[in-house]
């Protein structure tokens, strides 16, 4: 279970976000002062920190600055009441992921934690260098089916895998599969069937391990 924290002093909001967040499986600490956040970074292993902007004794890019040096490998997320351009670009500089403004839908909040836990577990699986391929199979929902599809049956025609998917237009099939073969996710063997590379499997195993 991936574990995060969550850091605003507004007391009310951390116990909505505690209830909405856990409903996702996802084990939630939360507290109202960012040193206290500072010292349970210390003792505890973290997947995610999602913080206030606006906080009194220090504020959330000075947070994130800190929690960066202690932690290198966690994802941060900071939320912000002033979405501007300056705050972002600040934000990054300091080393969160990402951000949100406020006021935010909570399906929205956990959209970005969910995408962010999951860039967390591919870092795991694969280099640097792969990950903008990896992601572009990862934002693809018909890639996605493909590989799961060619998971469970091993290799399979072109015919069958566009009956699979349920899609009119054999186009648009050939396209996913031309580009999971450019990126080297599935491989075409020489009777025309496709099946996953070792690349692919990994992809999978990351999927997987990520959902336990």
């Amino acid at each position: 279970m991936k574990k995060i924290l969550i850091v605003d002093d507004d007391e009310e909001l951390l116990e909505y976000l505690k209830e909405a967040v856990e409903l996702e499986n996802i084990n939630v600490t939360c507290t109202d002062d960012p040193y206290n956040a500072l010292e349970l970074i210390n003792s505890s292993n973290y997947d995610l920190v999602l913080l206030d902007y606006m906080m009194p004794d220090m504020d959330g890019i000075d947070l994130c600055s800190k929690i960066r040096g202690k932690a290198p490998g966690i994802k941060i997320i900071l939320m912000t009441a002033f979405a501007t351009v300056d705050n972002a670009v600040k934000a990054m500089k300091k080393g969160a992921d990402d951000y949100i403004s406020k006021p935010f839908k909570i399906n929205e909040l956990i959209n970005i934690l969910k995408i962010n836990l999951e860039k967390l577990e591919f870092s795991k699986c694969f280099h640097n260098s792969e990950m903008d391929e990896v992601f572009g199979v990862l934002s693809n929902s018909i890639r996605r089916k493909i590989m799961f599809i060619l998971k469970e049956v091993g290799s399979m025609k072109f015919m069958d895998i566009n009956k699979k998917l349920g899609i009119e237009d054999h186009t648009k099939t050939n396209f996913h599969l031309k580009q999971l073969r450019k990126t080297n996710f599935i491989e075409q063997s020489p009777e025309k069937t496709y099946s996953l590379t070792t690349k692919g499997k990994r992809f999978l195993s990351c999927i997987e391990s990520f959902s336990k």
